[in-house]
């Protein structure tokens, strides 16, 4: 059983985030009775992350392991103290720290997953380059007036170029001027691991419903749908929704899709009925950003240690 275990675990960190892998899964264990696996985990943070993230990944590894189909379940080994939950936050990027926060609101509130904007990526804090004028522009015309000029956006440009902060900026620059606009922030890798929890839990509508519902709607990373057919036709419907209810969709990637190997034709055509622009590499953004950056995750840090008191305060006599 052990060994089948450590043989999970090596196709866990294959496919996932070190990052993730050895903070929240390393130091898991597990029990199988009749094809019951008990996941067993070092913290509730660790529980809940699993348990909305990562089920279907481990799921597909045990069956890659056992040539069975296992069915899961999650608990804490122990409750954990205080400092050991916050040693434990303390080696989290601020990305990380607030995706986990959301997934703690879904759990216990029953809000949607949602990944927040990045309230330090804004147009002022983005280095006007060469290699970005004409991405930086559209950005500013979208922001400045949803649906009336070019939609779908699709931004590409190799990692690290600023394609990600201008997404943010776009959303930080519309709920600036209408904080009742509906702008929803996520990433590939999270609407595919959105849609299969939907699928398991039989709330599709749910999630097509969620994404319909945005004013606009900023896609990370597209190019991670590479291949994965189920998740890019569910993203198709809700385009087609969005487009047609005049709201405006702004994708972000790697590569120009016409690169992509794995990713539908209806989906490259839908996408050249917008504008498609480049942005080189440039120079590293201004020094003052990091500063910023800095200031962001000591104010953040702080406010997690408050909300960790609040949820331990309010989760005790759970186990």
């Amino acid at each position: 059983m052990k060994e089948q275990w450590l043989q999970v675990l090596k196709l866990l960190e294959s496919r996932i985030s070190k990052e993730t892998f050895y903070v929240w899964i390393k130091g898991t264990s597990a029990h199988v009775e009749d094809n019951n696996w008990t996941i067993v985990v070092t913290n509730e943070f660790a529980r809940v992350l699993l348990e909305e993230n990562y089920v279907e990944l481990i799921k597909e590894a045990i069956f890659e392991i056992t040539n069975e189909r296992p069915n899961i379940s999650i608990m804490t080994e122990k409750s954990s103290s205080l400092n050991t939950i916050i040693q434990l936050i303390d080696t989290l990027s601020t990305a990380d720290r607030e995706h986990l926060f959301s997934l703690l609101i879904q759990r216990y509130t029953n809000e949607p997953l949602r990944i927040p904007l990045q309230i330090h990526y804004t147009f002022d804090d983005f280095t006007e380059k060469e290699g970005n004028i004409i991405a930086l522009q559209a950005a500013k015309t979208i922001a400045n007036s949803l649906c009336n000029a070019y939609n779908p956006l699709h931004i590409y440009g190799e990692s690290g170029v600023g394609k990600t902060h201008l997404l943010h900026a776009i959303g930080n620059e519309v709920l600036a001027k209408d904080a009742s606009k509906n702008v929803i922030y996520t990433t590939a890798e999270q609407f595919s691991n959105h849609y299969l929890e939907s699928d398991r839990k039989n709330q599709l509508d749910q999630f097509q419903a969620y994404y319909a519902s945005s004013d606009l709607l900023l896609f990370d990373d597209i190019q991670d749908l590479d291949g994965r057919e189920d998740t890019q036709e569910q993203f198709l419907r809700i385009f087609k929704q969005l487009l047609d209810n005049s709201k405006q969709i702004v994708i972000a990637s790697e590569q120009n899709l016409e690169q992509v190997a794995n990713i539908s034709d209806t989906l490259r055509t839908r996408f050249k009925r917008g504008l498609a622009v480049d942005i080189t590499a440039n120079e590293t953004q201004d020094a003052r950003i990091e500063l910023k950056q800095v200031e962001k995750m000591e104010k953040d840090l702080k406010k997690l240690k408050e909300r960790i008191l609040e949820f331990e305060s309010r989760t005790k006599g759970m186990k």
